[in-house]
């Protein structure tokens, strides 16, 4: 279910956005209930991996209709 709707995800609102909503709601629905270890891994994952990808391997990430934040 929440893997499939992050996969069509991607391609509208991209990698980053899709991600954190993704990091953020499955270990929730799985759970797992720490706030405060949730939110900052949900909002850097995203970003650190986007980031490593697009100047570490030079791999763009789906952007989305808005284009990428990086």
């Amino acid at each position: 279910g929440l893997v499939i709707v992050y996969a069509l995800a991607l391609r509208i609102v991209g990698f980053a956005a899709a991600s954190v909503v993704f990091i953020a709601v499955m270990p929730a629905m799985l759970g797992y209930r720490r706030l405060r270890v949730l939110l900052p891994v949900a909002l850097l994952a995203p970003l650190l991996i986007a980031l490593a990808f697009r100047y570490g391997l030079k791999v763009l990430l789906p952007a989305g209709w808005w284009g990428s934040p990086f």
